[in-house]
């Protein structure tokens, strides 16, 4: 008894975690080949800062060609450069807190946004981390 309720509290609890889907909880391979890739890079975050296991997430990363060994050694630092991929960033510092698409201009056919930005905001308003990404890399963030 004590131990089902000890997984439900952790079920909900992790499961409301913005950083990690509840459906790694059980770190199942096929969940997580199922991913999209934000999710997935969010994913390496969220398993790093709840100490959960990262091999199938780390394997379908790099299955996919998401992060370089060159990404993979600041992602490990829970750093960032310019350059980075899109990836880099979500599995270094996570889901943001704001996420803000735009186009340069108009156009006739769905498109994805030319540019994003990422604002990461921690403990308190002040302390903020803006990453700017045009066509999948950093070109510029704010490192407080």
């Amino acid at each position: 008894m004590k131990n089902w309720a000890l997984a439900g509290i952790l079920t909900v609890f992790l499961g409301g975690c913005y950083s990690l889907p509840a459906a790694l909880s059980g770190g199942n391979s096929e969940t997580v080949k199922n991913l999209d890739a934000q999710t997935l890079c969010v994913a390496y975050y969220g398993s790093i800062r709840h100490d959960l296991p990262t091999q199938h997430v780390v394997e379908e990363i790099n299955r996919r060609g998401l992060l370089n060994k060159d990404e993979w050694t600041f992602v490990r630092m829970q750093r960032i450069y310019t350059g980075m991929r899109t990836c880099g960033v979500y599995a270094s510092l996570g889901a943001p807190d704001t996420q803000s698409p735009t186009k340069d201009a108009i156009e006739e056919t769905p498109a994805p946004p030319d540019r994003i930005q990422l604002i990461y905001q921690k403990w308190s308003r002040t302390w903020k981390t803006i990453v700017t990404i045009e066509n999948g890399f950093v070109t510029h963030f704010t490192d407080p």
